[in-house]
């Protein structure tokens, strides 16, 4: 409609133009032309923008009604409804977390049990283990001991020394025992005995060695191996702080047998254990003579501590009597009422 109107406009102003040219110039057309595209473009322009925001009108209002066609044409209480949705959702989402924590913790404890089970019963396992290998160790043993020529005294003997130096005290310790308990009578007999007391020491049992051979210098007293056993037992008496018994045996083995490997061995040793055997007597002398003077310092004091309390009663004595002479007096003296 209002281009329309400028056109109008425009062909009445040419109009004139052309009727009357003095009333104005060519130059003034021209800027007239140019003022007026200017407009047009304008109007153009301004249509498009009224355009585009009536198509945005149409499609927001199509959009309204469609979200009051979801919602029944009431947002507030749908909004109100979806409010609590979430609540309940979280509240729903919290007791679900509370209980997959206890879950959770349930879990670790059942677990936790489960390894202090498994644990033991590992420990058990190791137990039966060892049990079975205790005995196919027996069972290796018996075997070993059934290849013994129990018949031959002298395949027995060899055999059990072959063990012996092959490391296998337990089954050498065996083969001899078993040699005495068959042949205790031969020439053998008595280094059988000796050798079951070095098994004892190769496997650091030092008191069933002492044992073993205390015994053996009863049982068999005029053997060649006497040195060497009063010489062993010296070591081990030594070794247990015996050394008064040790200064013993290694006198032993110097009186009796001089001429013997042991007794070069014996004498350093014996000069170092008599040594130390006077200075172990000097101490316990002085903690002697120190526990004696300690004792008659201690019977002085008691002796000074019961005599001040003698001193003590007696004048309390003193002071009771003294105060009941008074007492007797001052009753004598006052008149009878």
């Amino acid at each position: 409609m209002k281009c329309y109107t400028l056109r109008i406009f425009f062909l009445v102003f040419l109009c004139l133009c052309i009727l009357f040219p003095g009333c104005a110039t060519r130059k003034e057309i021209r800027q007239f032309q140019q003022d007026h595209s200017e407009i047009q473009q304008r109007q153009e322009l301004l249509e498009q923008k009224v355009n585009s925001v009536e198509n945005r009108l149409g499609n927001l209002e199509a959009k309204i009604d469609t979200i009051f066609g979801v919602f029944g044409g009431n947002l507030e209480e749908s909004f109100s409804i979806q409010d609590e949705m979430l609540r309940g959702l979280r509240a729903d989402s919290r007791s679900v977390s509370t209980e997959l924590n206890n879950l959770i913790e349930t879990l670790g404890a059942r677990i936790t049990d489960s390894d202090v089970h498994i644990r033991r019963l590992i420990i058990k396992l190791d137990e039966v283990n060892l049990l079975l290998s205790t005995f196919a160790e027996s069972q290796d043993t018996t075997g070993k001991m059934a290849q013994f020529d129990v018949n031959d005294p002298e395949k027995l003997y060899q055999q059990s020394y072959l063990d012996f130096t092959s490391g296998e005290t337990e089954l050498a310790r065996m083969g001899f025992k078993q040699y005495i308990n068959l042949y205790p009578q031969t020439n053998l007999a008595d280094n059988a005995l000796y050798w079951i007391g070095e098994t004892y020491l190769a496997e650091t049992k030092n008191d069933s060695a002492k044992l073993t051979f205390e015994h053996f210098i009863k049982a068999f007293p005029d053997s060649k191996k006497i040195p060497t056993t009063l010489f062993k037992l010296g070591i081990l008496y030594a070794k247990k702080g015996n050394i008064k018994q040790a200064i013993e045996y290694y006198k032993n083995v110097a009186a009796n047998y001089p001429d013997t490997p042991e007794a070069a061995l014996t004498e350093a040793r014996l000069e170092e254990l008599i040594e130390i055997e006077k200075v172990e007597t000097k101490e316990a002398k002085s903690k002697g003579v120190k526990t004696e003077e300690v004792k008659t310092k201690d019977i002085e004091t008691k002796d000074v501590k019961t005599k001040e309390v003698d001193d003590t009663q007696k004048k309390k004595v003193k002071s009771k009597r003294k105060k009941k002479k008074g007492k007797i007096k001052s009753d004598r003296l006052c008149p009878p009422d």
